[in-house]
């Protein structure tokens, strides 16, 4: 009984883990303040159903919404970071679902990145969103 019982759990925890195809969607939901709806969106999205191998970073930005309020009145909680699709994984509660959102503001934090990573200077989150936020004195 009991080793039906741990089967039964482990299938239910690694269920989301295992059915996270970033190629299903470039929303996903993320935990944040209760009043809010809170995703990230996969900037490179594109990139990643064009792409032969596997992404070794994934360009996402942060997004919120008050819950109850239009789908227009967002606040960009993070313009751009750069993340490896296992940090991304262990952030997500799961797929979102919304519009896309006028990128202006990330290709702009994008462009600064890409500079920094020339220069070898570049962060990437390789822990978890909450984590990485928590060590840039964000939460």
């Amino acid at each position: 009984m009991r080793s039906i019982l741990a089967l039964v759990v482990f299938s239910f925890l690694a269920l989301p883990a295992m059915a996270m195809d970033w190629l299903t969607t470039p929303y996903w939901e993320i935990a944040g303040p209760k009043d809010r709806h809170t995703w990230v969106e996969i900037m490179n999205y594109s990139d990643l159903k064009e792409a032969t191998e596997p992404a070794k970073v994934l360009h996402i930005s942060i997004i919120s919404r008050k819950k109850g309020a239009p789908v227009w009145d967002i606040r960009w909680e993070r313009d751009h970071i750069a993340i490896t699709p296992e940090a991304l994984r262990r952030s997500v509660v799961g797929p979102f679902k919304t519009k896309s959102v006028k990128p202006e503001r990330f290709y702009w934090a994008f462009v600064e990145w890409e500079k920094a990573e020339k220069e070898g200077k570049a962060p990437v989150c390789t822990t978890s969103l909450q984590e990485y936020l928590t060590s840039q004195g964000k939460k």
